[in-house]
């Protein structure tokens, strides 16, 4: 082969190199503005800044929730994917919900609940848990009812792309050892 022959090979390699080369770049910018919005968001690592935010529950580390469902609160209407409390009904909603979804533990779910509440039964709770699919994420949406009742809305977010709504209104009460749990969990338009 001589050097004339060898020349167009080297251009088309050359060429092929470049392209690929460029294409790569092309596939990490997204990658590299998506790392940077993240360090933007969690680069410094403090909670919520004073105000109303500050009363929502520790959040969630999984940062695809949190993109997808911020933690916020506007007006009274409170919305998040967090990790909840036992301290007040947005927290024990949270938590239930942490339970159910991130933690995938239905012990923990249930441990928001007063004894004799009206809500599922725990062979139907480990059902429901057993029955979702590994990678749902989920947001809930919080608004105060009259007394100590929420109206809930729970998106899932399946990765299939998939997305189902829960809508329930769930009730607290204080307990007499002066716990705060959840009572009741019924479907939106019913007896609540």
């Amino acid at each position: 082969m001589n050097a004339e022959e060898a020349s167009p090979r080297s251009s088309a390699a050359k060429s092929a190199w470049r392209l690929s080369s460029t294409l790569l770049a092309l596939a990490l910018v997204p990658v590299a503005g998506v790392a940077a919005a993240l360090a933007l968001v969690f680069g410094t690592g403090d909670s919520w800044p004073d105000g109303p935010t500050a009363l929502l529950p520790e959040t969630s580390n999984d940062a695809r929730s949190a993109t997808w469902c911020p933690e916020t609160v506007v007006g009274a209407l409170i919305t998040g994917a967090g990790r909840g409390d036992f301290e007040s009904g947005p927290g024990l909603i949270l938590r239930m919900n942490h339970a159910i979804y991130v933690e995938r533990d239905a012990d923990a779910a249930r441990s928001v609940f007063a004894q004799g509440a009206a809500v599922a039964s725990p062979a139907e709770t480990r059902s429901a848990l057993a029955a979702l699919p590994a990678g749902v994420q989920h947001c809930v949406r919080i608004s105060p009812l009259v007394g100590d009742r929420f109206a809930v809305s729970v998106e899932e977010r399946y990765p299939s792309g998939r997305n189902q709504l829960w809508d329930t209104v769930v009730s607290i009460g204080r307990q007499s050892d002066g716990r705060l749990l959840i009572t009741a969990v019924t479907p939106a338009g019913g007896d609540g």
